[in-house]
């Protein structure tokens, strides 16, 4: 009990003297608030000497740190067959996405599927394992796939872009080329229905003028129905959600 009234008077008495009240009385101001040490560097480092410039050598300025370009679509025609695509997309130079130094991953499951499932862009998680769709995120679309009588190999899985982007957000001025990439790959696997994961990817495909608000969108050889619902990173945060998930699988699971 003593001792701990001891600490508060020590204390007590040791702030006054920090504030520059060593004496009962003095005549002498002190700016108490200012760090002494930064004081004392600042008054050292007025004595340090200034390096001495060589004649006829001028020193180099910083090298610029450039960052890393990000491509976001093929210049040329697009890939005429899955095969084809799905080798551009792991080993071209100008795949979408592409991060020079940086994993990519493929799209997986079957190429010619009834079902598509189309995200933004790989997860970190995704990133570590080397495949979409890893970790939890991955555990509730396998579950979200049963339920409506699918397995992970039965559909295409594919995103937007080849690689993670730093902070996993996409430039929105490449949304017009990367939903035309999009559209081209929905076109070789001619699944009977898309599921888009997430509002990133749904404002890519409407970018290019397919509106989610209707049920689908037409293709050369015909129709694919169009379901989107909420990422399964956000239906993990917010399970209320999974109910509107789940609505649009029914939906789905009448066509497939």
């Amino acid at each position: 009990m003593f001792g701990g009234a001891k600490d508060t008077i020590e204390s007590y008495l040791g702030w006054w003297q920090s504030a520059g009240y060593e004496l009962p009385v003095s005549n002498d101001r002190r700016d108490w608030l200012a760090p002494a040490a930064a004081a004392k560097a600042v008054e050292s480092s007025a004595h340090l000497e200034k390096p001495k410039a060589v004649e006829g050598i001028r020193p180099a300025p910083p090298a610029p740190v450039a960052a890393a370009p990000i491509v976001i679509g093929h210049a040329g025609p697009l890939p005429a067959t899955v095969e084809a695509f799905d080798h551009w997309w792991m080993h071209g130079d100008d795949a979408p996405g592409a991060i020079p130094g940086t994993p990519r991953l493929a799209p997986s499951g079957a190429g010619e599927a009834s079902l598509m499932v189309l995200t933004d862009c790989p997860d970190a998680e995704d990133v570590q394992s080397g495949k979409l769709f890893a970790g939890r995120t991955g555990d509730l679309l396998d579950a979200m796939l049963a339920a409506i009588g699918l397995a992970r190999s039965d559909v295409r899985l594919s995103a937007l872009i080849a690689c993670r982007p730093p902070g996993g957000l996409i430039d929105p001025s490449s949304s017009g080329r990367l939903g035309q990439i999009a559209r081209h790959q929905i076109k070789l696997v001619r699944p009977k229905a898309l599921l888009i994961l997430g509002q990133n990817a749904m404002r890519t495909i409407e970018s290019v003028d397919n509106p989610l608000g209707k049920p689908q969108f037409n293709q050369d050889d015909g129709n694919v129905v169009v379901h989107g619902i909420h990422h399964p990173r956000l239906l993990i945060e917010r399970p209320l959600l999974k109910r509107q998930a789940w609505e649009s699988l029914k939906q789905l699971r009448t066509i497939l």
